[in-house]
């Protein structure tokens, strides 16, 4: 499956200020072995820019990166309602991350790193559920699937 996207979602009202989401995942990559690059996208101002960070694993055979898109800027456009979730409550992406088809142990790995930070967060996978940090760590602690991301997690 390829094209698909992953995004941490906040509560509205609870969203994480850009400088602080990102130095905090930066140090508890730091504490995990990974490289957590951290690069200003230019704008000039204009409404709905990003920062971007790239998460890198070294791989005993090669390099993984992982792409992370941190929101720099709030627009209404920023915040969903997701029908098969409730009709009313309102989430904010404060991250996004695409393509990572290629590096799912690595995704996965990350998304713990997050919502061990932010346990009230939520990963979407563009799909009709979510992954709680409870969901990521029980994947972690099970023989590794390649495919979980692909997997409603009340089925694994």
């Amino acid at each position: 499956m390829m094209g698909i996207s992953a995004f941490v979602l906040f509560d509205k009202g609870s969203e994480v200020p850009i400088q602080k989401i990102s130095k905090n995942i930066k140090l508890e990559c730091i504490k995990k072995d990974m490289d957590f690059e951290l690069h200003l996208e230019v704008n000039n101002g204009k409404i709905g820019s990003y920062n971007y960070a790239v998460i890198a694993s070294r791989g005993k055979i090669q390099m993984e990166n992982l792409t992370v898109y941190i929101k720099n800027m709030e627009m209404e456009s920023d915040y969903m309602i997701l029908d098969w979730y409730s009709k009313t409550h309102v989430f904010f992406f404060e991250l996004l991350i695409p393509d990572f088809d290629e590096n799912t142990k690595l995704f996965l790995d990350f998304s713990i790193i997050t919502l061990n930070l932010y346990p009230y967060a939520k990963l979407w996978i563009e799909e009709n559920w979510f992954y709680t940090l409870e969901d990521l760590e029980k994947i972690k602690n099970n023989p590794f699937d390649e495919d979980w991301c692909y997997k409603n997690p009340k089925e694994l």
